[in-house]
C-alpha cells in the first residue's frame, strides 16, 4: 500500500507510514507525482478535496483518473458524495455558490465511470460523524458550541450520516471484493 501526501514529515503521514504504508511526497496537480504513485498498483482508493469555485476538482479526476488506467491499475474506489445526480433528475436542490461544487463532483464520478477501470466501486457519504467532533466542527458547525446544527438544507430532507470507521470498512470490503 502507497499514499500520495504533500509533506511526509506531517502527523497524517507519519501514522499512515506507522501503519506500514509507503508515503511518496507529490501534489495531485503533479503527472509525475501520481504516475509514481500508481506504479506496481493494481487497485486505488481516490478522494480529492472539494474546490468550490474552480474546476480543480474535475480536472484532478480526470487526471488522476486516467493516469491510474494508463498505469494498469484495474479497480478503483473514489469517494465522492452523497446527493449527486439532482440537477440530471430536474431537481433544483442547491442555488450558487454551490452550484460548481455539484458540478466538480459529478464531473468526477463521470470521469472515474468512463476511464475504463475494470472494477470501479463509488461510494458516496454524505456527513461524516466525526465532522461533529472538533475541531472539524469549530468550523462546519460552528453553531454547534450553543446546541444548534445550522444547515442550509430544507426541513423535509433527511441527512443520512456515517461513522468513519463504517466508511473505511466499506471501501476496504470494496477493495476486497
Amino acid at each position: 500500500v502507497q499514499a500520495l501526501v504533500r509533506d511526509p514529515s506531517s502527523p497524517a503521514a507519519a501514522a499512515l507510514a506507522g501503519l506500514g504504508i509507503k508515503t511518496l511526497a507529490g501534489e495531485l496537480d503533479s503527472d509525475d507525482a501520481l504516475a509514481q504513485t500508481c506504479d506496481g498498483a493494481s487497485a486505488a482508493f481516490v478522494a480529492l478535496p472539494a474546490a468550490r469555485g474552480t474546476t480543480n476538482e474535475m480536472e484532478r479526476a480526470r487526471r488522476v483518473a486516467s493516469i491510474a488506467v494508463c498505469a494498469g491499475i484495474r479497480q478503483a474506489v473514489y469517494s465522492t458524495v452523497s446527493g449527486t445526480g439532482w440537477r440530471e433528475r430536474g431537481e433544483a436542490l442547491y442555488r450558487d455558490p454551490d452550484h460548481n461544487y455539484w458540478i466538480n463532483k459529478e464531473a468526477g464520478e463521470r470521469a472515474f465511470r468512463e476511464a475504463g477501470f475494470e472494477t470501479l466501486t463509488i461510494v458516496k457519504p454524505t456527513i461524516i460523524m466525526e465532522d461533529f467532533l472538533p475541531p472539524k466542527s469549530n468550523t462546519l458547525f460552528a453553531e454547534l458550541a450553543r446546541g444548534h446544527i445550522a444547515m442550509a438544507i430544507a426541513p423535509h430532507r433527511k441527512i443520512a450520516l456515517v461513522a468513519a470507521d463504517d466508511l473505511a470498512a466499506a471501501t476496504v470490503a470494496a477493495l476486497n471484493e
